[in-house]
């Protein structure tokens, strides 16, 4: 693959303030433009309350992913409302598939890493090809294990893994691929709703110091528990259910034993994809570790310095739920299984280019 030119990877809410970052990266006046940031967003929301219309139906991606989610969130977790609408999601270039959290003057921002969403597109264009054998296993080839170092790659060294293969996608795979890796990226989401509803967010609590591209960012530093427990309420979300321990599994069994409409079909789609989201989102940070536990030394000044649980107990602390579910509806897990399992194969030939 040729080497490509590394893309401007920072994508902001507003144009200005990402001219303001990506043309004056200064740690110094890191909170400032934040601050200008979030006070230019609310401005907009209320300006679309006065003309009548939805401040939460925003043109922003991460608004539009979010916004379905506040009627569960509301009715559920009714405590943190005023919480809720004090927080932001934006993209800012962490260096981490995990989210991190600043507090800002009027509430709190929630960056999330820019470049995730095609990069958790393109992993799942890859998984849902894996060839499959006569009693309907799943395994990896060769090259999809290389297509996916290519991936893993591009977006290590240069935050976007646009800059990688270009993958085609369409018909069933493409449309499965597509459902995956947006409950992926809703889980990612619900994560940080959960630590909103746990009551984790304290704008007087403790920062750890993190590394990105664009200089040191203090974001809050939270408990393992605490992350733990932003999974299990995350996961909850994202399935848009009161409890792990009674999720609504009929309309898949409908789709399951060929008696349903097209919606049932779409609906059944989604629901088994958000049951398998947080294993196949934990399997690409295992990767993602691996890569890292090899190519870089503890004292490395990098953006992926760990501030979440390892991914392998973050997947332990939520084992109970999928095993307890049907192996018809826990399925699509197999492809998160899969890819953790092939993590040293890709981080092998990563590497290898790392350090040519």
């Amino acid at each position: 693959m040729t080497e490509p030119k590394a893309p401007d990877n920072a994508r902001f809410l507003e144009n200005e303030v990402l001219k303001s970052i990506t043309q004056k990266p200064s740690q110094s006046d890191f909170d400032k433009h934040i601050n200008e940031m979030y006070a230019d967003v609310a401005k907009r929301r209320a300006a679309m309350r006065s003309e009548g219309e939805n401040p939460d139906i925003s043109r922003h991606s991460l608004d539009r992913s979010a916004s379905h989610l506040r009627r569960f969130l509301t009715e559920h977790y009714a405590a943190q409302a005023d919480l809720l609408n004090r927080t932001l999601f934006c993209e800012f270039p962490t260096g981490s598939l995990n989210a991190e959290t600043v507090a800002v003057s009027s509430g709190f921002l929630v960056l999330i890493n820019s470049g995730i969403s095609p990069f958790l597109r393109q992993v799942c264009e890859v998984i849902v090809r894996f060839e499959r054998d006569s009693e309907g296993s799943i395994h990896p080839t060769e090259e999809t294990i290389s297509i996916l170092a290519d991936i893993f790659y591009a977006y290590i060294s240069y935050g976007s893994s646009l800059a990688g293969p270009a993958l085609l996608s369409g018909g069933e795979s493409g449309l499965l691929a597509g459902t995956l890796a947006m409950a992926c990226w809703h889980f990612v989401l619900c994560h940080e709703y959960g630590h909103i509803a746990a009551g984790h967010l304290e704008a007087d609590g403790s920062r750890n110091m993190l590394p990105t591209p664009k200089g040191k960012v203090a974001v809050l530093s939270r408990q393992q528990e605490e992350e733990f427990q932003a999974d299990a309420i995350g996961y909850k979300i994202s399935l848009e259910t009161p409890s792990l321990k009674t999720i609504d599994t009929s309309t898949l069994d409908r789709v399951l034993d060929g008696r349903f409409s097209g919606e049932d079909f779409a609906k059944a789609m989604r629901l088994k994809s958000a049951l398998a989201a947080p294993y196949i989102f934990f399997s690409i940070v295992l990767v993602l570790e691996e890569i890292w536990s090899r190519s870089a030394k503890p004292s490395d000044d990098n953006a992926l310095v760990q501030t979440h649980p390892p991914a392998k107990e973050r997947i332990r602390g939520l084992a109970p739920v999928l095993f307890s579910l049907d192996v018809r509806h826990r399925s699509f897990a197999s492809f998160g299984g899969k890819l953790g399992s092939i993590r040293e194969e890709i981080a092998a030939l990563v590497c290898d280019r790392l350090h040519r």
